[in-house]
């Protein structure tokens, strides 16, 4: 038995020894894991603090415990720009798309009637051919909105091909669909559409030709308007004074032969206001009179041509004439804006458009739908003055005394002083400048009819005749206005006055 004991001990030595711990270099090995395992675990922790970590615990993270995506380490994109709301910040932000060349985004901010005035290809081109374009500052003074309509005062500083300039427009904008949009200005419309014409190369009549006051082929003073497209000058060009427009024809207002044409007196008020009193140049056609010896020419206030201005306000249309078409281009450039916007004649009523001279624009008399217009008028006639009166007239401009009455009958007050005696007679004893008619006018005898003599008795006691057929002129005081349609045939000479 005690030669078992020592081998037993042995054996609980050995046991024991098997399990005791690692040395020193073990231990600090075990020690380096677990400190680098706490490390990661404090990551975790400060990862799942962050926002992703706040929202999975909000329910918005992953319900399920399977590994996230690494969505959540790229950066998320930038929220939408606001849509601008308030009708200044609508029109700033039309300002910086043109200036971002984004004109598509530009043009989408126009109200949809804008857009059917003038296409994005117009509105491109505009820009285009401006370029380099930029609005360099703006600012809106004034801002008043009330319901679905607003109007921005707005002052701009815009630098284009044209240089630099600074001015002030009113924009107005309406709502539609709840957003702002802007309308369309009568002269950004013209400016647009006249820029993608086919002639638009030349731009304008005036930058075309260049030309200064020592350039002209004569400077004159403008003494006299005639009318929208005939104007009297001082001091007269080889002996002539009279000078016809060319390339363009305004409404008629003054020919004996013709009823005053709708916007007739606008263009001869507009060209009165600008012209009368002011020196101006004179370029002569090609052709420099025509056959009633007015002088043929282009005129020019300051660098500015008048011709094209008439054709850019409405006041006047295109009338090309063989072989003075120098700006024939230029010409039709301006009218393509002017009907794009409406102005003038452009925004007269088909009825209206068809009583005026056609010369292949698309208006005037045998103009598409003028047909059933015209039928239409003369079912309901309006009347019209057959001259006017602009107190500038004497007995020598018109054509008969039956034109002389007409123009005293439209305005009583006479300003032309054409009654001297004061019977309501215009013209008794005068020479005409267009010689006596061969019969009277409808016009004379409309006329003749509304004369204060003609209802009336004479100034010497006398009757006017009764218009039965049964007068003739011993039972009358002449001479008298012919009454209509002279039954009695008191007129004999045909010049509108009876019994002379």
């Amino acid at each position: 038995m005690r030669r078992f004991v020592p081998i037993v001990m042995l054996a609980v030595a050995l046991v024991v020894g098997g399990c005791a711990p690692p040395n020193n270099q073990t231990e600090g090995a075990g020690d380096k894991q677990r400190t680098e395992k706490a490390t990661e675990d404090g990551a975790s922790e400060r990862k799942a603090s962050g926002p992703k970590a706040r929202a999975d615990n909000n329910g918005k993270g992953n319900p399920t415990g399977s590994k996230p995506d690494n969505t959540g380490d790229e950066p998320e994109p930038a929220p939408p720009e606001p849509v601008p709301s308030g009708p200044d910040r609508v029109l700033a932000s039309q300002y910086r798309l043109i200036n971002s060349g984004d004109y598509g985004a530009a043009y989408d901010l126009f109200t949809e009637r804008s857009r059917k005035l003038v296409s994005l290809e117009q509105y491109k081109a505009y820009f285009g051919f401006m370029a380099p374009y930029e609005i360099t500052s703006y600012a809106f003074p004034s801002v008043r909105a009330q319901g679905d309509e607003a109007s921005v005062v707005a002052d701009l500083a815009v630098s284009s091909s044209d240089g630099e300039e600074s001015y002030e427009v009113t924009q107005r904008l309406v709502r539609e669909g709840g957003n702002w949009r802007i309308v369309m200005r009568e002269e950004q419309a013209a400016s647009f559409a006249a820029a993608n014409s086919p002639s638009s190369a030349s731009a304008s009549a005036s930058a075309e030709t260049g030309r200064t006051g020592e350039d002209y082929d004569a400077t004159v003073t403008v003494s006299r308007v005639v009318d929208g497209d005939t104007i009297e000058v001082s001091p007269a060009v080889d002996g002539v004074s009279d000078v016809r427009l060319i390339g363009i024809d305004t409404p008629e207002t003054v020919d004996p032969g013709e009823e005053v044409e709708p916007y007739g007196p606008e263009s001869s008020d507009f060209a009165t206001e600008q012209l009368t009193g002011q020196s101006v140049g004179l370029e002569f056609g090609t052709e420099r009179t025509d056959q009633y010896d007015r002088l043929l020419a282009y005129v020019y206030v300051g660098e500015e041509m008048f011709n094209e201005v008439l054709m850019q306000e409405g006041y006047a249309q295109a009338y090309p004439y063989e072989p003075n078409t120098e700006y024939e281009g230029a010409f039709a450039a301006a009218q393509e804006g002017a009907k794009a916007a409406s102005l003038g004649i452009w925004g007269l009523t088909l009825t209206e458009q068809c009583l005026l001279a056609n010369h292949g624009n698309g208006i005037g008399e045998g103009s598409p739908g003028c047909e059933n217009a015209t039928a239409s008028a003369s079912a309901s006639p309006e009347p019209t003055s057959s001259a006017p009166s602009s107190g500038d007239l004497d007995c020598s401009d018109f054509g008969s005394q039956a034109e002389a009455q007409a123009a005293l009958d439209a305005d009583p007050s006479d300003p032309n002083g054409l009654d001297a005696e004061g019977d309501g007679l215009a013209c008794e004893a005068s020479s005409f400048g267009g010689g006596s008619t061969g019969s009277a006018s409808a016009s004379a005898s409309a006329s003749a009819s509304a004369s204060p003599s003609a209802s009336s008795p004479s100034p010497s006691g006398g009757g006017a005749p009764s218009g039965s057929g049964d007068i003739d002129c011993d039972e009358v005081d002449g001479p008298i206005p012919t009454p209509p349609g002279d039954p009695d045939g008191l007129d004999g000479d045909g010049d509108g006055l009876a019994c002379e």
